[in-house]
């Protein structure tokens, strides 16, 4: 929705991710970056909330609903492209070819801190 705030937060992050989809190559693999104003557009997907992230199966229209896979995660680039990756079955192996230092650590980096982090915050109380 152009008037939801957190739907222009996420604009320019979108924007990234449809770049770097372009540049991948996730067209010629079947996954398409796109965005659609659901206050302008009929659908018949249920929006409770924006802005709404859901990820469309390449298969017929009547196991499409049954099929998608709604985001909840972080409205930021690297847990959407992570969302996306995991996702999209015609991109498995896909990795992004894009620079370490500027995007900062892969998705199994990530994870495996936010697992050192769970295990320090376990520590035995006296």
């Amino acid at each position: 929705a152009p008037w939801c705030g957190h739907c222009k937060k996420l604009d320019p992050i979108w924007s990234e991710i449809a770049r770097t989809s372009k540049d991948q190559g996730w067209a010629a693999r079947g996954v398409v970056i796109a965005k659609m104003d659901a206050t302008e557009n009929g659908c018949s997907e249920e929006v409770t909330g924006y802005p709404k992230i859901v990820m469309y199966p390449a298969v017929k229209a009547d196991k499409k609903f049954r099929q998608k896979a709604d985001y909840s995660g972080a409205r930021e680039y690297e847990p959407l492209v992570d969302f996306i990756l995991g996702a999209a079955k015609s991109l498995d192996g896909a990795e992004l070819g894009i620079d370490k230092k500027k995007r900062g650590r892969s998705m199994v980096d990530r994870e495996l801190a936010k697992k050192g982090k769970a295990k320090e915050g376990k520590g035995t109380e006296l």
